[in-house]
């Protein structure tokens, strides 16, 4: 089969870390035996200048127009739809095309004007697409909730290509376990991300006098505001690291005892937190979004109530109490849990279906 893939989410040199699941999405389809010829159309980067950002969107909508008029492909598989979806509507009056449109967080939750004129002119195109693939079983009920107008036979639920091997790592009879833990963030440092709420509910912990290792990680546009609320909080011990490779990742897990995902946002999967979990690493995450979908209350991690510091601080400091034996069942159902999202096993079942079962 002769398959195109467009997205406007990939990495480059200077952001490694963008996109980087749409990689490997791309690097794993080339392997299949059945797709004989992949081809790309990719925006690469994150462009922040807004005369750049729209020179780099106009080559990208050109590419997009004449890979689809000029070459012929048996199917087109498409990441973040509102962003494509203006070339594909105009190629689709001359020519069938067979879509395939993998819809993300970005696609159906983000408010604005432009994202709700994107999202209205992209509805033509899901009703008429093959399939649509979703992150998570909860995004797919917003979807389905959303998009009425699609039937929900439609929807595969496929989790953003997995988690890739470099993050799977037993420690179960971890000896560190027996000194001061380290409890980690590692996220951008933007709006809605959380950086604050977990930020104060360190601060609550050590007006407690609990001993601990804090590891903040990211980096983002809150930096400013996240050094000064470090400052007002003598929270000025933590250690920081900014943004890291997405090669790096493994071995920063490899430090964190406990990890933190404390986002507001409605994350459509949050794979953060599964890479976190692939190192052994339970969580304590929000009752939120795609979260819902792998942390198991008192199993592999525990939820807190989005934004509410001293919430997250009690989750945290009951599985600071938790025996040696009992952090490790909880380090192993972690683990146990990513196991069913390694990226080969969540991509072959993905390929197979849409390759071979629906040729």
């Amino acid at each position: 089969m002769k398959i195109l893939v467009i997205s406007n989410l990939y990495p480059d040199k200077k952001t490694p870390y963008h996109g980087t699941f749409v990689k490997n999405f791309i690097d794993e389809l080339r392997k299949y035996p059945t797709a004989t010829k992949v081809d790309v159309c990719l925006l690469k980067g994150q462009p922040r200048y807004f005369i750049y950002k729209l020179y780099k969107y106009i080559f990208f909508y050109a590419l997009i127009i004449k890979k689809l008029l000029f070459h012929k492909y048996d199917l087109i598989y498409v990441h973040f739809i509102t962003h494509a979806s203006i070339p594909i509507l105009l190629v689709r009056f001359f020519r069938p095309l067979n879509l395939v449109f993998n819809i993300h967080g970005e696609d159906l939750l983000v408010v604005g004007k432009l994202a709700n004129f994107l999202l209205r002119i992209s509805k033509p195109l899901l009703r008429r697409a093959k399939y649509i693939v979703v992150p998570s079983y909860f995004f797919k009920e917003i979807a389905i909730k959303m998009l009425p107008e699609i039937k929900p036979h439609k929807f595969i639920v496929s989790p953003s290509s997995g988690v890739t091997p470099i993050f799977y790592k037993e420690r179960f009879f971890n000896n560190k376990l027996e000194k001061k833990m380290t409890i980690g963030y590692v996220s951008r440092i933007e709006r809605g991300k959380g950086w604050d709420t977990f930020l104060n509910a360190i601060k609550i912990l050590k007006d407690r006098d609990v001993k601990v290792k804090v590891l903040l990680v990211g980096g983002g546009t809150q930096e400013p505001l996240l050094n000064k609320q470090m400052q007002q909080l003598e929270l000025l011990d933590i250690k920081r690291l900014g943004r890291q490779p997405y090669t790096e990742l493994p071995e920063i897990y490899d430090k964190i005892d406990l990890f933190v995902f404390p986002t507001k946002l409605v994350e459509s999967l949050g794979l953060v937190g599964l890479e976190a979990m692939a190192s052994s690493t339970p969580i304590v995450g929000s009752r939120i979004g795609g979260l819902q979908d792998y942390i198991k209350e008192g199993v592999n991690g525990f939820f807190f109530k989005p934004g509410d510091e001293k919430d997250l601080a009690n989750k945290i400091e009951s599985y600071l109490k938790l025996s040696i034996s009992e952090k490790q069942i909880f380090m192993k159902a972690a683990y146990q849990t990513a196991s069913e999202y390694k990226s080969d096993m969540v991509l072959k079942r993905l390929f197979d279906f849409l390759l071979n079962k629906n040729k």
